[in-house]
């Protein structure tokens, strides 16, 4: 059918031509031009003729002059970038050899110099070859773009020493300074026990705009985890819990542990920041988790702790985390009894590695040992996968 309809079409232009010829033979017009003293005398036909060859000819050299400079840059700057990702995708397929004859090969390309060096160096580091991997990001320093990312990269690839945690604060210290460079700066610090400082790098990270909710999320994890384990003194760790993690943060499972934990290693007489921090969030919000956690806070014991406990059983009977849990701080009491009905119920709701190895220490602590031996190989098979015997 489209075959038929342009057959048809040729057909109607040709007829139309035929048309025109006979037309303008009949009368083919004339065409009379004069300016400044010069006459132009032709047939209308070739004037037009002549019109449309001449503008024909001037979007020509258009193209020429304009258009085509610009295609052929565009051509290029396409087959350079091309360059550049055949050398990642060579990368990733595990060709180091072909990506590193094309980093080598973008390298001369002004426009990809600063990213495929940056690119090379991290390949050369991959491969082992730390002294080329900082000749290459001393090369890519020297471009005024890529500067901050080229020190970045390198401080990455130095070991933690005094030098380079001074350049490290250089480079925070600067005007509008990346906010890698905080983050990294935050998390060194708070390794080295100087959590003022890590407060405040990370008080910083929060303000830039560059940093993402993940990244500011993981950096806070990081921070508190960090200062946590190297704080001296309970203000510290106070300091601390309210200046790094967020409200939110403060009432997941795991920055209450941290904060136990440190409470652990400092051994306070009247430890109950964590318990605290963990009895309010569950006021909030009910988590399996948090009342698993309960019993292994320091502080958390005698009959307050358990009535408190037993008070969340009301609401949530059949929770194995806090059945679990309550069968823990039974045990403690020496309220044999209660603990093994606890451990029984929880056994019953889920029979986890958690729940039998909690078996095998309460029959450990009645010297009932084939019960323990029973409760210990039940926690392993379970771990496994098998079931239990």
């Amino acid at each position: 059918m489209i075959a038929v309809l342009r057959f048809a079409s040729l057909l109607l232009l040709l007829a139309a031509a035929a048309l025109i010829g006979v037309w303008l033979s009949a009368d083919p017009g004339y065409f009379f031009l004069r300016w400044q003293g010069y006459e132009i005398r032709t047939y209308l036909v070739v004037a037009v003729a002549v019109t449309a060859a001449l503008s024909l000819l001037c979007v020509l050299l258009y193209w020429l002059l304009f258009r085509w400079p610009k295609q052929l840059l565009s051509q290029q700057r396409a087959r350079r970038a091309r360059d550049l990702n055949m050398a990642h995708l060579a990368r990733l397929e595990g060709r180091p050899l072909l990506a590193k004859k094309l980093y080598e090969k973008a390298v001369s390309y002004a426009t990809l110099r600063a990213s495929a060096l940056l690119q090379h160096a991290d390949l050369a580091e991959s491969l082992g070859d730390q002294a080329g991997a900082q000749d290459l990001l001393r090369l890519a320093a020297a471009i005024p773009a890529a500067r901050h990312a080229a020190q970045l990269q390198a401080l990455r690839l130095r070991t933690d020493d005094a030098e380079s945690l001074a350049d490290l604060h250089a480079l925070a210290a600067a005007s509008n300074p990346p906010p890698a460079a905080l983050s990294m700066l935050a998390e060194r610090l708070a390794a080295t026990g100087d959590w003022q400082g890590a407060l405040q790098n990370l008080q910083k990270a929060r303000k830039s705009r560059g940093a993402g909710p993940d990244q500011l999320h993981q950096l806070e994890r990081s921070v508190l985890r960090k200062s946590l384990s190297s704080v001296t003194n309970s203000e510290a760790m106070l300091a601390v819990w309210r200046g790094v993690a967020s409200k939110e943060y403060r009432r997941k499972p795991e920055a209450i542990g941290w904060l136990g934990a440190a409470e652990k290693r400092l051994m306070l007489d009247k430890p109950s920041l964590a318990s605290d921090a963990l009895v309010d969030a569950m006021k909030r919000e009910w988590n399996p988790e948090l009342a698993l956690l309960y019993p292994e806070l320091p502080g958390v014991a005698g009959s307050n702790a358990l009535r408190r406990a037993e008070g969340w059983l009301s609401a949530h009977p059949k929770c194995p985390e806090l059945l679990l849990g309550l069968a823990r701080l039974c045990r403690r009491e020496e309220l044999w009894g209660k603990a093994r009905d606890y451990l029984n119920m929880a056994l019953a709701e889920a029979p986890s590695a958690a729940a039998w190895e909690e078996f095998g220490r309460l029959s450990d602590a009645q010297n009932d040992t084939r019960q323990a031996r029973r409760g210990y190989l039940n926690a392993l098979r379970t771990a496994r996968g098998e079931n239990p015997v």
